[in-house]
């Protein structure tokens, strides 16, 4: 059978053959770079069984070979238009969506949420040379508006003290860790997220200070600096959930 299959339809074996590898390498290349769903991995299989499916057809009819044959190669072309704009488009979102943590990244990332519109202002141009253990987070969720960007620096004591007290005479709001949920800001507002901490929790510990800079009025939208002096750390936050 497989000896008049590739005597009838070599073409159709060949071709199959090598989009059934390609389908099964990016599903390997998938799975070694995330999570991939079996329905996936399913689909990027189609386009080569498809036209595998059609050459045995093709060599088991004797009747309108013809039409097996069209309406096999035109199935098999649709699936690999699709199968090409599927895997293009989860790569987009993939890579949209996966956070930026490389502090040698930080300016460009700054430029870069500064030219969206974004307020950054109360974000250091630079690191400051003083700064140790600086940590960066970046993530553009795949949904668009929203946006989280944070930058933790340890400082000396006395640099972090002068800071607060500049930045506390800006505040909208300051509001401790501890007791967040007292809603002191008199509203509600979006609480950032703890992003650049090596805890379990994304939550601030209760030995931060949260200094609201952004307008109360915008609940899903928030810019402010986190002090901890007991952790000689300064937390610049800017997060917009809309």
């Amino acid at each position: 059978m497989l000896e008049r299959y590739a005597r009838q339809s070599p073409v159709f074996l060949a071709v199959g053959l090598s989009l059934l590898v390609v389908g099964l390498l990016l599903n390997l290349w998938w799975s070694n770079n995330g999570r991939i769903f079996w329905s996936l991995w399913l689909f990027n299989c189609s386009p080569g069984a498809s036209l595998l499916l059609t050459g045995y057809l093709v060599s088991r009819t004797q009747r309108k070979r013809w039409l097996w044959r069209s309406a096999g190669i035109l199935l098999t072309l649709s699936l690999t238009v699709i199968f090409v704009l599927v895997n293009l488009l989860i790569y987009f979102f993939v890579n949209t969506a996966k956070p930026i943590t490389d502090i040698d990244q930080y300016a460009a990332v700054r430029s870069q949420v500064d030219d969206a519109g974004y307020s950054v202002q109360h974000f250091p141009q630079n690191i400051p040379p003083e700064a140790t253990e600086a940590k960066l987070y970046y993530q553009l969720a795949a949904l668009p508006g929203e946006m989280s960007l944070q930058l933790g620096l340890s400082l000396p004591i006395e640099r972090l003290s002068s800071l607060k007290a500049d930045f506390a005479s800006q505040a909208q709001c300051q509001v401790s860790a501890a007791t967040l949920d007292d809603s002191e800001c008199g509203q509600p507002v979006l609480v950032p997220r703890f992003l650049v901490g090596d805890h379990d929790t994304q939550q601030f510990p209760d030995t931060y200070t949260l200094i609201f800079l952004s307008d109360p009025d915008r609940n899903l939208y928030s810019r402010g600096v986190a002090f901890s002096e007991s952790a000689a750390e300064v937390v610049y936050w800017l997060e917009d959930g809309t």
